[in-house]
């Protein structure tokens, strides 16, 4: 059916329902022969109001409308997630998970990361609703959008060739290699600025490191873990030393929790680490056991053992244990013991 875009946006702004043969997984035209735009595409790229944007675009949803597409612009590949989330339109981003959103894919597998300056506070807030740093990574096949640091090493146009079988990336991978990228074209910007210096570098060194330890707090492999993509090795190697010095420790070094570094863990794993703290703190109750309570009993000796102590009708844990264990349980625990030693692929600092 031949609709324009705006034309769809104005009636769903008025109210009026939108035309019953429309096909909202399908692009639509925009005025005076303009690109093809997918309605919610159009609606979150909108300049309208964020409060009619944020109208429209749980109407089409209502409607059907998928919350997964993706496209390539001068904007760079988004889905309509990662390009609300460059808006910093953050109730859209809220509505758009709600209607089962991928935010894996849009941190992972969009433009998001350069387009926000490697904002940590937004890989947080994926992080938080879902987001999954450590699931295998494929290299962009099918023609599908995909970001210029997933682009198939073995095909020009970027999208892995049928028989092409390239291994994972991995995300530590990923966002050193945007990263390395984003440097080396600001420091080429910088040569046509005479009042450009080194301070948009170093800015952007900081906040790809928060990114970074957000990454590894979540359970993504640090940079020292094997890569079979090359792509850390890659990455690092196009870097300048001191930029790589700068985020070094924040790429080996997966964050072991502590409660000053609570906030960089995923909102999960906190409220679970929450209701530790709160049950060892408010002690607990344990099922009766007649053979509990006689002297030299094994429950007994395993209660000592394990720092229990018992109050009146309730137990209590040592707070060491309760730190302990929620360090154990946390995400970045599994690749705690990663190697942190200097490897031959790194440039001297």
């Amino acid at each position: 059916m031949d609709v324009h875009v705006d034309t769809l946006l104005n009636r769903l702004r008025l109210g009026h329902e939108a035309p019953e043969q429309l096909n909202l997984s399908d692009p639509v035209h925009t005025p005076f022969g303009g690109a093809l735009l997918y309605p919610l595409q159009a609606t979150v790229c909108s300049p309208m109001e964020a409060a009619s944007v944020l109208g429209i675009a749980r109407c089409l949803l209502e409607l059907g409308a998928p919350p997964n597409i993706a496209w390539c612009g001068v904007d760079g590949c988004h889905t309509p997630l990662s390009r609300a989330l460059c808006l910093g339109n953050l109730q859209l981003a809220q509505l758009l998970v709600e209607a089962g959103a991928d935010c894996t894919f849009a941190l992972l597998r969009t433009d998001l990361l350069e387009r926000s300056c490697f904002d940590p506070l937004l890989v947080g807030w994926l992080l938080d609703r879902g987001a999954d740093p450590a699931a295998p990574l494929q290299r962009s096949s099918g023609g599908q959008p995909y970001t210029a640091a997933l682009a198939c090493p073995t095909d020009g146009r970027g999208a892995c060739a049928p028989r092409c079988r390239c291994p994972p990336v991995p995300a530590v991978g990923l966002l050193l290699s945007k990263l390395q990228q984003e440097l080396h074209v600001s420091r080429q910007l910088s040569k046509l600025h005479a009042a450009a210096g080194s301070g948009q570098e170093a800015w952007l060194l900081r906040r790809a490191a928060g990114c970074l330890q957000r990454l590894l707090a979540a359970g993504a492999a640090p940079a020292g873990a094997p890569d079979a993509s090359g792509t850390v090795v890659a990455a690092v190697s196009a870097m300048q030393p001191a930029d790589w010095g700068a985020v070094r420790s924040a790429a080996f070094q997966p964050p072991e929790w502590t409660p000053e570094k609570h906030y960089l863990f995923p909102r999960r794993f906190r409220e679970a680490a929450r209701e530790v703290l709160l049950v060892a703190r408010r002690g607990f109750s344990l099922p009766a056991n007649p053979e509990a309570g006689s002297p030299g009993s094994a429950a007994q000796e395993a209660n000592r053992c394990c720092g229990a102590q018992k109050h009146a009708t309730a137990w209590w844990l040592d707070g060491g244990i309760v730190l302990c264990i929620i360090k154990q349980l946390a995400p970045s625990a599994a690749h705690a013991g990663a190697d942190r030693t200097a490897q031959p692929w790194e440039p001297s600092c």
